[in-house]
């Protein structure tokens, strides 16, 4: 749903600007706003889930983001627009706190990497089918073209929904959270993605982790955490989890990721690409280079390990940001030739995604104990997504101030700055069940002591 949204409103917006007359703060509004509301949406997917489990709330969440499509599409002022970007932001921001903590907990230790990384994958699919959209309905007049955009994904969604989602299985550790007597049903669910002897040791552990948490075992779902966000934070271990999770989070976004994916149009008319044809087709470019290589990372991340993949790829990234500051403060005055801020445009592009991209949503899946895992997720990523909302809204209006080139380059000083948390504080995951790194974050014996490192200067 993501990954569309930021494609086809990657090459919407200017036929939406033209034909609704759009000023830039509406069209800034109208594009960042949706992440917004998917902060929020986020903060009641932890909710949700624990209630509802990940199924229903899967459900739930594409119900709300075809819904919002259908009102922009009808829509003939900004208002309403606006109205149809918050329903999809809902449905968007329920889906990132649900998806991968559900991937993760179905997942076996050895393919969690893997699987959680497809997370960013359909992100990344969905991106390419905007951009493709854009330029497959980009001989049409503004009102039909970014109203066609609007109601592509329909049919798609209706698919997913009454013939993939009847087939999935619900989460084990939800399933045991409710209580004993969905336990034959969590063992099932393991069975089918594990051998008899790892899901026995797996039911094992999840009951161990629920016992030491207090949850799980009253049935009527009386495993389901009732401290809130507040549980968060009383809890120790929680709440250095809850730190490494949010700030990763945040710093995925914080560099202008995505909202240099929004706008690669507007960047790409700062490097002298003229026509709106040309750079529909670079943006295209730009989609399938992050696709490319986020596929690859997905490949590397279980064998490589978080650590080493999430700090190559901050490094590869600063580099290109710095590189994206000289080649657009330059170009303002003629001096360097567009396809130079274009090649460092996808190199951007694929440095996240080799690490940051889908590592970020690993690291946020797993790190949090059993107990706290749906509201530590959900936390996570409103804070995602409120970052990328603040720096979609204002990446125009900071280009306008500074320039494109002075935008990169403050984004290049933010991500310095993700190197310096993720080397010093992120512990390393590979290779453990959810339960083991749940009894080694808690004893700070993960990581070489970067989980450690944190929780003393918590105590500090």
């Amino acid at each position: 749903m993501l990954g569309y949204d930021i494609g086809v409103m990657s090459g919407a917006l200017l036929p939406m600007t033209r034909d609704r007359g759009l000023s830039d703060v509406e069209a800034e509004v109208a594009v960042g706003c949706l992440n917004f509301v998917s902060a929020a949406g986020a903060l009641g997917g932890g909710v949700a889930y624990d209630r509802l489990g990940a199924v229903k709330c899967v459900v739930v969440a594409i119900s709300f983001y075809a819904v919002g499509m259908c009102v922009i599409a009808a829509s003939y002022s900004f208002a309403q627009i606006f109205v149809g970007r918050v329903v999809c932001g809902v449905g968007v921001g329920l889906g990132f706190a649900v998806c991968p903590q559900y991937i993760a907990e179905i997942s076996p230790p050895a393919w969690r990497g893997v699987l959680v990384s497809c997370f960013e994958i359909s992100i990344n699919v969905g991106l390419c089918v905007g951009y493709v959209a854009n330029l497959a309905m980009e001989g049409l007049d503004d009102s039909p073209r970014w109203r066609g955009l609007m109601l592509l994904p329909l049919m798609p969604t209706a698919i997913v929904v009454f013939f993939a989602v009847p087939g999935l299985p619900e989460s084990p550790r939800w399933l045991m959270k409710e209580g004993a007597g969905r336990e034959r049903e969590a063992r099932e669910v393991l069975r089918a993605t594990c051998e008899e002897d790892a899901a026995s040791a797996a039911l094992m552990e999840i009951k161990a982790a629920l016992a030491k948490g207090g949850g799980g075992g009253g049935g009527g779902g009386g495993g389901r955490d009732d401290g809130g966000e507040g549980g968060l934070l009383s809890d120790r271990s929680a709440r250095t989890a809850t730190r490494i999770g949010a700030c990763t989070a945040f710093f995925q976004q914080a560099n202008g990721s995505e909202a240099a994916v929004y706008y690669v149009p507007q960047v790409l008319a700062a490097a002298g690409v003229a026509s709106e044809h040309a750079q529909l087709q670079a943006a295209a470019l730009v989609g399938v280079c992050k696709t490319v290589f986020v596929v690859i990372g997905q490949q590397l991340v279980d064998a490589q390990g978080r650590r080493p993949m999430l700090l190559s790829s901050i490094v590869a990234v600063t580099a290109c940001l710095i590189t994206l500051a000289f080649c657009l403060g330059e170009l303002a005055g003629g001096g360097v030739d567009a396809g130079v801020t274009l090649f460092a445009l996808c190199a951007f592009m694929a440095s996240f995604s080799l690490g940051m991209g889908p590592v970020t949503w690993v690291v946020v899946s797993e790190i949090f104990p059993l107990e706290h895992r749906a509201k530590g997720t959900a936390v996570s990523m409103a804070v995602n997504r409120l970052t990328s909302g603040t720096v979609a809204m204002t990446f125009l209006s900071l280009s306008d101030f500074v320039g494109v080139g002075g935008a990169f380059l403050f984004f290049s000083g933010v991500s310095a700055t993700h190197f310096a948390f993720t080397f010093r504080y992120l512990p390393e995951t590979k290779g453990k069940s959810l339960e083991e790194i749940e009894a080694s974050l808690g004893s700070g014996a993960s990581g070489g002591g970067a989980y450690a490192r944190l929780d003393e200067a918590d105590e500090r």
